[in-house]
């Protein structure tokens, strides 16, 4: 059975958004893996990474489902293994400054996104026009970097449980077409 993890970003959970809808959903066709983070409401580099590292295997073989600060800090994982897995969906990434948010600025993959030749196929990055933290344009130009496709949700802010984001059917939509084959 093929793997998918889950990856949640600031203070956020795998297990109470959509994240765990999602996981939920698609527990009869893939082995779901969240990946848990001690205190996601404390921002270290080290104790994101230790995470990832501990709790992932087969890189190569898996797909990815990341929020925010969970996709930073998968794509700085993945630079630095040299891994490439089967398909990613990033949901708000970023790898810029963003104000308000110094504490993130450590986080940032600092080896070239592009070298991690990423399936375009069966990887997507998504993000809202009324995102209220991570400008779309961020998440864009990440799209661009990995030369993936990118979809612009007319609304859906930061797609967090707060937002009223618990389900997330596109992305399961996505997964069925997409995932698997």
């Amino acid at each position: 059975m093929e793997k998918i993890f889950l990856i949640d970003g600031y203070g956020g959970s795998p297990k109470v958004n959509w994240l765990d809808w999602v996981g939920r959903n698609l527990e009869n066709k893939f082995q779901i893996n969240k990946i848990f983070i001690d205190k996601p409401n404390v921002v270290e580099v080290q104790k994101f990474d230790n995470a990832l590292v501990s709790q992932i295997t087969d890189v190569e073989l898996s797909y990815f489902i990341c929020h925010s600060l969970g996709c930073v800090t998968l794509l700085r994982y993945l630079t630095k293994i040299k891994g490439v897995p089967k398909g990613i969906i990033l949901v708000s990434p970023f790898d810029q400054h963003i104000p308000e948010f110094d504490m993130f600025d450590d986080f940032f993959v600092h080896a070239s996104l592009k070298l991690l030749n990423l399936d375009s196929s069966k990887s997507i990055i998504i993000s809202s026009m009324n995102d209220p933290i991570i400008p779309f344009k961020y998440s864009q130009k990440v799209a661009e970097k990995l030369k993936i496709p990118f979809i612009l949700f007319p609304i859906g802010a930061h797609f967090r449980a707060s937002d009223g984001i618990v389900k997330f059917p596109e992305i399961l939509t996505y997964i069925q077409s997409n995932w698997g084959n």
